[in-house]
């Protein structure tokens, strides 16, 4: 064979190659315009295959030409994958998988909180084994104080394990920028550590209402001393041209004051 056999070979080995492909994506389209998403998604759940369900969401949210509703609904199923996936792990004492299991599934952290408050009741009940990792990873998700108070029941009120929660929580930075404060970066980074000390303080005042309410003053006490500091935030110049206004930002005793307070009232007595 000269060069122009191999020349028109491989021109007739591209045009098959290029029909092919084109035949495949047209059934590809006849094939998951007529399928019924939700029946098939439904099917692989109940299967617990939920690798393979989430792969028809996606197709499906794939599809162009879907109306509001349609495209709400789609959304619906892909949370309910992920939902049910995360259902089981709790069902099975994985709690320590659900983070990783968002983290797989686009999205998944987003939706993480939403999904959590939903299901709360199943994990409350099964928060006596879970590991302090896994805490403080729920923490970053759910409501600090009612996850402190379950916690507080299903360890029968154990203060060495409540205090052990509350090291166990991270607050994202341990100190902070103060002073004059301009830029993005260094503005999301103290709303971060705001954040993160009121989570903490969160569970701290949940943990010193048990303790005064189990009128076990030592305790209380030990609780008031982890309280910590937030900060207050003014904001120092005005920039009316630019984004960039200047904040000024100091640390607060507020949460600590506020903390010695309620133990001196409890136990003023």
């Amino acid at each position: 064979m000269d060069f122009f056999d191999y020349l028109w070979l491989a021109i007739k080995v591209i045009f098959v190659a290029f029909v092919l492909l084109i035949a495949y994506l047209i059934g590809d389209f006849i094939y998951w315009s007529g399928y019924d998403y939700p029946e098939h998604i439904e099917e692989k759940i109940s299967k617990k295959k939920f690798d393979k369900a989430y792969k028809i969401a996606v197709n499906w949210s794939k599809q162009g030409g879907l109306t509001k509703k349609e495209k709400e609904r789609r959304e619906s199923y892909i949370d309910k994958v992920l939902s049910e996936e995360i259902r089981l792990a709790i069902l099975n004492g994985e709690l320590n998988r659900i983070e990783d299991i968002a983290s797989w599934r686009e999205g998944g952290i987003e939706r993480l909180p939403r999904i959590l408050q939903s299901q709360k009741m199943l994990i409350f009940s099964r928060l006596k084994m879970v590991d302090e990792p896994t805490l403080k990873a729920l923490c970053s998700y759910m409501n600090t104080s009612e996850l402190m108070g379950a916690y507080i029941e299903a360890v029968g009120g154990n203060k060495s394990m409540i205090l052990s929660f509350i090291s166990g929580l991270s607050i994202g930075r341990d100190v902070a920028t103060t002073g004059t404060v301009v830029g993005k970066d260094v503005l999301d980074a103290n709303m971060r550590y705001m954040q993160g000390v009121e989570r903490y303080n969160d569970a701290c005042n949940v943990a010193l209402d048990y303790a005064i309410n189990t009128k076990d003053k030592d305790f209380a006490q030990k609780i008031v001393t982890l309280f910590k500091r937030t900060l207050d935030v003014f904001v120092s110049n005005d920039k009316w041209f630019t984004k960039e206004d200047e904040y000024y930002y100091q640390y607060s005793d507020k949460p600590i004051e506020e903390a010695k307070q309620k133990f001196e009232m409890a136990f003023k007595n």
